[in-house]
């Protein structure tokens, strides 16, 4: 049986225009069955960017505490921050103010 995603990560373009095809010609579901590598490529999302932003904007380069449920609770606090940080930047999120 196939698995919906890909074995490699394969670059298939420039970020701009990456973007711009996302835009113009989104893509949804798993590719299809007779798919290359890099139109099943196409299809995966990835979640690079989050991670990347956590780890050199935020400074988030390992857990401080141990144990699963604590990495996890800290790795969704991150992503909390990123979330809300992402809304107040782009406007959807406007502070409170007191």
């Amino acid at each position: 049986m196939l698995s919906a995603e890909p074995d490699r990560l394969i670059a298939v373009g420039k970020a701009r225009d990456l973007a711009l095809a996302a835009r113009e010609h989104p893509t949804a579901g798993p590719p299809p069955p007779d798919a290359s590598p890099i139109e099943a490529m196409k299809h995966s999302h990835i979640a690079e960017t989050p991670y990347a932003h956590a780890k050199h904007n935020l400074g988030f380069c390992r857990f401080a505490s141990r144990g699963i449920a604590t990495a996890t609770a800290e790795c969704s606090f991150h992503t909390l921050v990123h979330n809300l940080l992402k809304a107040i930047g782009s406007g959807h999120l406007a502070p409170a103010h007191c």
